[in-house]
């Protein structure tokens, strides 16, 4: 089973991912990758995964593997080419790409921006991707994955 990750809050304060003052926790929010804001395409973005969860912030990410984005599945033709860009809503955060459930690398950013492209030399088999960030005022996103297969 393939799944993507959103954020959400269950609150009618209309404060969306503010949480809500009689809880203890503040919520979440999702953010989706769409064509364009009609329901057809927005529907389609939660359909295919293009989807993450983000807290209070609005940060932003844009991941990419081989050119496929957030929440496919596809085989790869060799090495898988990583690329990311992130906005902080701080300038002060970490982004983790995680590979397989392990952190596959680690970037600090001091200027609100993360920007990465590479390739996995140490692929060598069935894997997903997935970015996390943690910004230094306790904000956070959390990417859906992407899965590449190798074929064999």
């Amino acid at each position: 089973i393939r799944t993507g990750i959103i954020g959400s809050s269950d609150t009618h304060d209309t404060l969306p991912g503010r949480g809500s003052h009689s809880l203890r926790c503040e919520g979440g929010i999702v953010a989706f990758l769409a064509k364009d804001l009609t329901r057809e395409s927005i529907w389609d973005a939660f359909w295919n995964r293009r989807v993450y969860a983000i807290t209070n912030e609005r940060i932003n990410i844009d991941f990419k593997i081989d050119g496929h984005v957030m929440g496919e599945e596809f085989k790869g033709a060799g090495k898988p080419k990583i690329s990311y860009t992130v906005y902080g809503c701080d300038d002060n955060f970490d982004v983790f790409l995680v590979k397989n459930g392990e952190n596959f690398k680690k970037t600090r950013s001091t200027a609100g921006k993360v920007q990465e492209s590479f390739t996995d030399e140490k692929f060598e088999k069935d894997s997903y991707y997935y970015l996390r960030v943690v910004q230094d005022d306790g904000e956070w996103a959390w990417s859906s994955p992407i899965w590449v297969n190798t074929g064999k």
